[in-house]
């Protein structure tokens, strides 16, 4: 008997250990300028994000106004968002040994660029980024992008130190139940699809206002630091989604502060004087001085309707001395 028990605790224990250092982020937060929100799937409330915060499948990722994130993920791969830019972490899957997996991000609006990591040297056909008007296929490289609406524009960067591009951009659209496909190979070169259901544009060289734009709206690439064997230095595995509940557990407590702050205040003590805002609030508070208001006016009336030379008690008051 007693030797069962143990073996249930043991059982126990090396499942609440397992529990315990499950984890299903799929990348972490490189560096935030400004603020940047995330929102997990099926719940309504918008999270403030920080620096080494992770990030899940189906979490939707937003830069605030004059704000920029950026986040790698577990392939090495680099998203990095704009201010007002949204996107969609629609699903996410690596085999850190074999490096296989599959990637697919949703851009809903906003400023974008996007750096290929291990799966799309092992697997390109599996990383996909769904724009309002398209798909970008990946062919392993560096490229920016821009949602305005149902307008979907991609370009092409060059990646550091490379000459001539080894990797190209596939830009495909649906068009009357067909896929209609534009294939971007040189660095500078962009397609545009102007609406959903249109055929992308033939590739054209960007002019240089539109690369200004992009150079001055996104964030330089920032990566977490490299260990000996090159591979990044993550934060450590957080147990199961321990931080993301404990952000949802600061926003609250941000709320309440707020709440408080914003309420009327009002003193504890007997007679004590109430803050301006409360007696503003108070219930009938206007009824209450439009009625005094109303009495002092009878009162003042009554005053000069009395007799010259009576005082208040009615008694004539004495004559005024030679």
């Amino acid at each position: 008997m007693r030797a069962f028990k143990i073996s249930l605790l043991l059982i126990f224990g090396f499942m609440a250990v397992a529990t315990a250092e499950a984890d299903d982020s799929i990348g972490y937060v490189v560096e935030v300028q400004g603020e940047a929100y995330v929102q997990s799937e099926g719940e309504t409330e918008e999270l403030l994000l920080a620096q080494d915060d992770p990030v899940y499948e189906n979490d939707t990722v937003t830069a605030g106004a004059a704000s920029s994130v950026q986040i790698e993920f577990r392939d090495e791969s680099l998203f990095s968002l704009s201010e007002n830019t949204r996107v969609r972490l629609d699903k996410f899957v690596y085999d850190e040994t074999s490096g296989a997996g599959e990637s697919a991000t949703y851009v809903a609006k906003g400023i974008f660029r996007y750096v290929s990591g291990r799966i799309a040297e092992k697997q390109p056909e599996n990383v996909n980024i769904e724009l309002p008007a398209g798909t970008i296929g990946m062919r392993g490289t560096v490229i920016v992008g821009e949602v305005v609406g149902e307008r979907s524009l991609v370009a092409l960067e060059a990646e550091e130190g490379e000459a001539e591009p080894r990797h190209w951009v596939v830009f495909s659209s649906v068009v009357d139940g067909g896929v209609e496909q534009v294939e971007i190979r040189r660095p500078g070169f962009a397609s545009v699809i102007a609406h959903k259901g249109e055929r992308a544009a033939a590739a054209f060289r960007l002019d240089e206002a539109q690369k200004e734009r992009f150079k001055s709206r996104l964030p330089r690439q920032k990566f977490f630091k490299r260990a000996a064997d090159g591979r990044p230095e993550f934060p450590a595995r957080p147990e199961g989604r321990k931080r993301r509940e404990q952000m949802k557990r600061e926003m609250r407590e941000k709320h309440e502060i707020r709440e408080r702050k914003d309420a009327p205040q009002v003193s504890d003590k007997p007679g004590g004087a109430e803050s301006r805002q409360a007696r503003v609030q108070r219930p009938g508070q206007k009824q209450m001085q439009k009625q005094k208001k109303r009495q002092m006016q009878k009162q003042g009336q009554r005053n000069k309707q009395r007799k010259p030379g009576k005082d208040k008690a009615g008694s004539r008051s004495a004559p005024p001395s030679r």
